[in-house]
């Protein structure tokens, strides 16, 4: 443990915000990485896209500490820790900030933190770890002792098997990606009005989104083809792989079900299809209880006489200005509304 933060100690260092902040040389791989990824990217944004790259490569290596104190301490997080921690831990956040770069379209700092572009930025790394979490539950968890993995944390936390605790995480998985759809669709464009943003704002945003779609959709694929993960059944065909063949084993249901629910977006259906306002009935209504009868104030008639002549020397009864032909309140219209039997 000390000597995992002396090494992350330094690399903060390797990530300037400004220009004129100059890094010290490299002394090992990451610190190498580091040099040459930020000045590819860092400088061609603001120094706001560049604060927020640097606080979620930060999280990205510091959080790996929470990591190694679990397995030190052969700790398992509940579920709410782990979701937390998991999106600062994964590369997932750090990654939906390059997206940014790569398709040149960058996210204001104002809009940045506002709620639906938080919800969209958690969604998208939800789904790219609990993906991972369940392709990689065999591969790293029984082979190389992981314990940051949602299905071992549902399967400890609830007293479920491994299979129940992969479905569950598919669930969660599913439910993910079908908010990041929905805020995507719902809070975007009242997002878009708020902030008055022009037409090449707004196509900006919606490349962004895309880039996070085309990144899970990408993940996806690299987890079903690559060799890290796949067995060698599997075969080089999405179709086939999604329906026909595709990996066996533990917990390798959920991964069908969710395969099926990224690529087709059949899952996204139940959130729909409720259709409001459909006729019921007939229903039978029970004999009510009425324990009084109802009657009328006997100043009734005495309020309806004073309310429009009060109404009348406020000048609610008058035509509007410059305008003879045309008036909100009339005579009949403030008998038809009869406001004094509302307050009788």
């Amino acid at each position: 443990m000390a000597g995992a933060k002396e090494y992350l100690a330094r690399l903060p260092a390797f990530m300037p915000i400004y220009p004129t902040d100059t890094p010290p040389l490299p002394t090992n791989p990451i610190e190498r990485g580091l040099t040459d990824l930020w000045s590819r990217t860092a400088f061609t944004k603001s120094a706001d896209w560049r604060l927020r790259f640097f606080e979620s490569t930060k999280n990205l290596l510091e959080e790996s500490l929470w990591e190694l104190a679990n397995i030190n301490q052969d700790r398992i997080a509940n579920p709410i820790e782990y979701i937390e921690m998991r999106r600062k831990v994964g590369g997932a956040p750090w990654s939906a900030n390059l997206v940014e770069h790569a398709v040149g379209a960058e996210i204001p700092a104002a809009i940045a933190a506002t709620r639906p572009m938080r919800v969209l930025k958690d969604t998208f790394a939800d789904g790219v770890h609990l993906r991972n979490d369940l392709f990689s539950y065999q591969r790293e968890v029984e082979d190389e002792g992981e314990n940051a993995n949602c299905v071992l944390v549902l399967e400890r936390f609830l007293n479920v098997s491994t299979q129940e605790a992969a479905n569950l995480t598919n669930e969660l998985l599913t439910s993910r990606l079908q908010q990041f759809e929905n805020t995507a669709v719902t809070e975007l464009p009242p997002l878009f009005e708020e902030y008055g943003l022009d037409p090449v704002a707004r196509l900006n945003f919606l490349l962004y989104i895309k880039g996070l779609q085309d990144w899970q959709s990408g993940g996806h694929e690299w987890h079903m083809r690559s060799s890290r993960y796949m067995n060698k059944k599997a075969v080089n065909s999405p179709t086939s792989m999604l329906i026909l063949g595709g990996p066996t084993g533990l917990g390798t249901s959920a991964v069908h079900i969710g395969s099926l629910y990224n690529t087709l977006g059949l899952g996204r259906f139940k959130s729909f299809t409720h259709v409001p306002y459909q006729p019921v009935g007939p229903v039978t209504l029970p004999k009510f209880y009425m324990p009084f009868t109802t009657s009328l104030n006997p100043h009734l008639d005495a309020a309806r006489r004073h309310s429009k002549e009060w109404a009348r020397q406020m000048g609610m009864l008058d035509s509007l200005p410059g305008i003879p032909d045309a008036v909100i309140w009339d005579d009949h219209k403030f008998d038809v509304a009869d406001v004094a039997l509302c307050v009788r």
